[in-house]
């Protein structure tokens, strides 16, 4: 048995050093184990992970031009039958193809996207008109439904000519058109309607409607 001084320092004494000296292999062992635990949960949830590899629209593509490899990006999203993808195993073969529409970037690449250009759809046809402050809504966005209605010289006061209008699809908004208050708006609509608003003189006013 060992007899502690009177006095003496605690870890002068045999049995508590002893027992620190047993204590440092657990402490060790349970670090070892809490470690393998983590990386056992990883791998166990990279193994649950089911999403698929896609190919997605890293920046903006317009139509005809040619794709290269920072055009595209790899996303990873649940399988779902009602959603067109392409796999990500695929990117190398579509690089160096034309895009046959206008890709849009953060969105999902679709089959049929890259090819011969088609677009806009047969029927349809894309104009810009300058669009003056006041007569457009703030609220209007890319892929707003408006009507477009043309208001010929003196036509605010009902003097003057008789208003264009037809329905379009807003597809850009260029708020830096070059001239101070006026942005310019670019519109998809019938190939008829684009000549007949291509055609009138005046200031272009847009009316949003609701979709739905």
């Amino acid at each position: 048995m060992t007899v502690r001084e009177p006095g003496a320092p605690a870890w002068r004494t045999g049995p508590a050093l002893a027992a620190r000296r047993r204590s440092l292999p657990h402490l060790l062992l349970g670090a070892v184990l809490l470690v393998g635990s983590a990386l056992g949960m990883a791998v166990v949830e990279s193994r649950r992970d089911n999403r698929s590899a896609v190919v997605a629209i890293a920046r903006p593509v317009p139509a005809g031009r040619i794709v290269q490899g920072a055009d595209l990006a790899v996303a990873r999203i649940l399988p779902d039958p009602l959603v067109r993808t392409v796999a990500a195993t695929r990117m190398a073969d579509l690089v160096g193809r034309t895009a046959a529409e206008p890709l849009t970037a953060g969105t999902l690449l679709v089959d049929g996207q890259l090819g011969p250009v088609g677009w806009p759809p047969i029927g349809q046809a894309v104009i810009a008109v300058p669009v003056q402050a006041g007569h457009a809504p703030s609220a209007l966005t890319k892929g707003s439904r408006v009507t477009v209605v043309v208001l010929p010289a003196g036509g605010q006061s009902g003097t003057v000519g008789t208003p264009v209008r037809a329905e379009a699809m807003v597809y850009e908004i260029d708020a830096d058109a070059g001239q101070p208050g006026t942005s310019h708006v670019t519109l998809m609509l019938s190939d008829a309607d684009a000549t007949r608003i291509a055609a009138a003189p005046g200031d272009a006013v847009l009316i949003m409607r609701a979709t739905g």
